[in-house]
């Protein structure tokens, strides 16, 4: 991937100070928290909404901060949650009489963050709320996971939010609006190739088979950043690409070729996804009858050139 970038390592701070110097009435950058605030924040007229979650997905979240959207945002670095403490002191820094309601997109470290902070906020006497967000319908039950994840979802309740924090709602109905929104809201991505971290150079992904890396795939439900996804299909159309995770399809179930990666097959029964398992999954009966196969094969091909 080719991209115009200097040291990977101030990729973040240089963004940040970058949406600043272009929005210099309107936004306020405190670069020891990765801290993107509007300039006449806090407004004690209303709720102050704050999200922030890994940078690399931009424009959320440190592009929407303005009138009708965030009054703040904190990412941590690209695809990793922000500190606790970032967060903290953005609650801080933005509190208002109204309270401060903290948007979380539903990922295992966002949840950590998100959470110790409201904890210390609220010990310093910040009045705060937090609501999670868990659009994403693709890993519901995945082992991964703490739930449903919160990507593209989340801007629709950050509008919803924001909307009814400017017309002086309480605390109470900006975080109602905010979950009637999220449990009406679905989502399921598709993504063309793997993302290239700054830092990495290369693309994140290293569960795409070899037979897979073409220009002719696409990968259906992957997450933002998340290796892990449930089908590959073949690029073809853009309505068939809208169409294909939607529309009701034969189910597949999941086998495993011991010489090559997991691959679905149609099936009557169920649909699994396609992310390989560790090796300690498999069970024991599993185990034995693939080393009972290889053995097989060794003894055959010795017996050959007997």
């Amino acid at each position: 991937m080719k991209k115009f970038i200097n040291d990977p390592r101030n990729f973040v701070p240089e963004m940040l100070k970058g949406i600043a110097l272009a929005n210099p009435e309107t936004i306020v950058y405190v670069p020891e928290y990765n801290l993107i605030m509007r300039s006449d924040a806090p407004n004690h007229d209303k709720v102050s909404i704050v999200q922030g979650s890994g940078s690399g997905h931009e424009p959320a979240h440190v592009m929407v901060v303005g009138k009708g959207m965030l009054d703040a945002a904190c990412p941590g670095d690209v695809f990793a949650a922000p500190p606790a403490e970032y967060v903290y002191e953005t609650a801080k820094r933005v509190a208002s009489d109204k309270g401060v309601l903290l948007l979380v997109n539903n990922y295992t470290g966002d949840r950590m963050a998100f959470e110790m902070a409201q904890e210390m906020a609220e010990a310093d006497g910040v009045r705060c709320d937090t609501l999670f967000i868990n659009d994403d319908v693709a890993v519901q039950d995945s082992l991964y996971t703490v739930g449903r994840r919160g990507v593209a979802g989340n801007f629709f309740v950050m509008k919803a939010c924001g909307a009814l924090a400017e017309e002086g709602a309480s605390l109470e109905e900006v975080k109602a609006i905010g979950e009637r929104v999220n449990s009406v809201t679905r989502t399921m991505g598709i993504a063309l190739t793997a993302c290239t971290p700054p830092a990495k150079g290369s693309p994140c992904s290293s569960s795409v088979t070899p037979r897979w890396r073409s220009a002719s795939a696409s990968t259906v439900s992957r997450g933002g950043a998340a290796p892990s996804s449930c089908r590959r299909m073949r690029s073809s159309t853009s309505s068939s690409a809208r169409s294909s995770p939607t529309s009701p399809t034969r189910p597949a179930i999941v086998s495993r070729s011991w010489s090559t990666a997991w691959e679905v097959r149609p099936s009557a029964s169920f649909t699994s996804c396609s992310a390989s398992p560790p090796r300690s999954w498999r069970s024991r009966a599993s185990r034995w009858r693939a080393a009972t196969s290889a053995t097989t094969a060794r003894r055959s091909r010795w017996q050959a050139h007997r």
